[in-house]
């Protein structure tokens, strides 16, 4: 820090960028309804864009502002960075038609997919020679009963 501002590192920039992906995975209608947390949104939105043009101008952002940003996002923020399913591990998921349950090895860590309006968090699975990308939740460790 210098003169009061927050400088961030490199990795904190990350930590910026990842943050501002999983965002993009709740709805318009989350960030409306928690107003709060939207400005915090857009604010940390501005400082990202300002940092990665090389702004020196740029709008006053703390590191407090961002650790309550990440509070808000939490759950999903931590499904990436603690991730549930591990590489190279068996597990199960349900194939696209949903009626049948298809056993797999992880083959990604988890990231976040961008698909026109709607983002999720996703990791790849070998499932029948195929490698298929599913939402983490759709991910199981045992075989569901019948």
């Amino acid at each position: 820090m210098k003169e009061g501002r927050w400088e961030p590192t490199e990795e904190e920039i990350a930590d910026i960028k990842l943050a501002l992906d999983v965002a993009r995975c709740y709805s318009t209608v989350f960030w409306q309804t928690h107003g709060r947390s939207n400005s915090r949104y857009e604010a940390c939105t501005t400082f990202y864009e300002c940092v990665a043009e090389g702004v020196k101008d740029r709008r006053w952002y703390s590191k407090d502002d961002f650790r309550k940003f990440c509070d808000v996002i939490r759950t999903k923020l931590e499904m990436i960075k603690n991730p549930k399913h591990k590489l190279s591990e068996f597990r199960y998921a349900s194939t696209a038609s949903g009626i049948v349950t298809v056993p797999g090895i992880i083959v990604s860590e988890p990231y976040v997919r961008h698909s026109g309006h709607f983002s999720s968090i996703v990791q790849e699975l070998l499932m029948d020679g195929k490698v298929m990308v599913l939402p983490v939740d759709n991910i199981k460790k045992r075989k569901p009963r019948k």
